[in-house]
């Protein structure tokens, strides 16, 4: 694909954002990237009015539709999912969920997060460990990633530090020729994701 990010999300209905290694927003129109105000180091998108994202102090934002709100808090990686979900973790590696404008501690350590859907959770440590969020508890899932992303239809994506890429089949994870440093699934058939030059890559059936 066109362009160069460090960090790209798309969501079950097609909408995809990103930013670059200056910070700067861009949202894709399906033909090309629309640069959007303001300055983030990562964002999520569940949906074309749910975006969120964390800029380089930590803070956290919120697409209104026409311009950036804040967010009480500190985060260091944000995930909204399709239903509205929103989870994060902070720099500390504490994990937050978002209930009724209030942020819940999670018992638990992240580093990064993806939410699907309020019951679809997934994210990895520092260790690179794989976890599953299972009836308010947190599961271990086989294998070691730096980063991982769920979609709400269930499809599950990652890669690790050699930046090989694998998809959850349910059971096992299966390998995918190419390499990537940050992956990103929208639904089955829409993954994109950004290498380690920044050069973005999508799989579209």
């Amino acid at each position: 694909m066109p362009g160069a990010l460090m960090w790209v999300s798309t969501a079950a209905d097609d909408t995809t954002w990103g930013v670059n290694s200056a910070g700067n927003i861009w949202r894709w129109d399906n033909v090309t990237w629309h640069q959007i105000p303001g300055g983030l180091k990562q964002i999520s998108v569940g949906r074309y009015d749910l975006i969120w994202g964390v800029n380089n102090s930590d803070q956290i934002w919120r697409w209104t539709g026409s311009t950036w709100q804040q967010v009480p808090g500190a985060l260091s990686n944000v995930s909204v999912g399709f239903d509205g979900a929103v989870w994060g973790v902070n720099s500390a590696g504490n994990i937050w969920r978002r209930d009724d404008g209030v942020w819940t501690q999670i018992p638990g350590g992240l580093k990064q997060i993806s939410v699907g859907r309020a019951d679809l959770v997934w994210g990895v440590n520092s260790a690179g460990n794989i976890w599953h969020w299972v009836n308010g508890n947190w599961v271990q899932v086989a294998g070691g990633l730096t980063n991982v992303s769920v979609a709400a239809d269930n499809s599950v994506w990652g890669v690790n530090s050699a930046g090989n890429i694998w998809q959850w089949t349910g059971a096992e994870w299966l390998q995918i020729p190419g390499g990537l440093k940050e992956v990103s699934v929208g639904h089955r058939g829409r993954v994109w994701g950004v290498n380690s030059g920044d050069a973005i890559w999508s799989l579209q059936d």
